[in-house]
């Protein structure tokens, strides 16, 4: 039988020598190619300092029976135009000072104002004393080759049950200024949940200057923060 007849159609640069076909199998198996869904191929960026935490742990808790009987479950935007239509906006109220270092950011679109404190429940909502019915953690950056992202103890910073960061190395190491004063808080930013409205469901980045010796942190502002939404928390004195 004449194999001639098969022989492929001669194009531009395309080899019809039918001995580097193996060899273009096996590249082709040794580099596969890569898809956009693909997320090893997109790993997490590297930290840009390091004082910016590498991940973070989410507890969700069941609520206590009081809240679940009486608050409604009603997405975040419309309690806010509710509020809104009551009361007014109330936009410039609630920003911290400038001596503080720490300034509010705008954000484009219906929730262009910061969140007051009767948007967020200032009160225990949800039973801690329980089981966490999910616990999710979120890469935020990638630690250096000679560092580890890690949730041990003396990495780990946590702001409340429902939230703790990692970072790359001990704290003792991260931060060298102890909490005082102006330099006293952090802030947390992240994806908020918008149906509960009070906690987070993704976290993409901190802002943290200071190491917290009481280790008890209060949050005493949401706020929105560019596209996303900021916890901060104040160090709490050892007294």
């Amino acid at each position: 039988m004449d194999f001639s007849l098969f022989r492929l159609p001669s194009l531009p640069h395309f080899p019809t020598s039918l001995p580097l076909c193996p060899f273009l199998l096996l590249f082709l198996l040794s580099n596969p190619p890569i898809f956009a869904s693909d997320s090893a191929a997109f790993p997490a960026s590297s930290c840009r300092n390091i004082q910016q935490a590498c991940a973070a742990q989410l507890f969700f808790f069941p609520p206590l029976p009081s809240v679940q009987e009486t608050v409604p479950d009603v997405p975040l935007e419309q309690r806010l135009e509710e509020e809104e239509e009551e009361e007014g906006s109330g936009e410039g109220a609630g920003a911290v000072d400038a001596g503080g270092g720490w300034h509010f950011v705008p954000m484009s679109g219906p929730l262009s104002f910061p969140l007051y404190d009767e948007f967020v429940p200032t009160t225990p909502s949800y039973d801690y004393n329980a089981e966490p019915l999910e616990m999710r953690q979120v890469d935020i950056c990638a630690c250096p080759e000679n560092d580890q992202c890690s949730f041990d103890t003396e990495s780990t910073v946590k702001f409340s049950p429902q939230i703790r960061v990692a970072f790359c190395r001990p704290l003792a190491e991260v931060f060298k200024s102890k909490c005082k004063g102006a330099r006293s808080l952090a802030r947390v930013i992240g994806t908020l949940d918008r149906q509960k409205f009070d906690s987070f469901s993704g976290v993409n980045d901190t802002v943290i200057f200071c190491r917290c010796e009481s280790e008890r942190w209060s949050r005493v502002m949401v706020e929105p923060w560019r596209e996303h939404f900021s916890f901060t928390y104040k160090c709490l004195s050892s007294k």
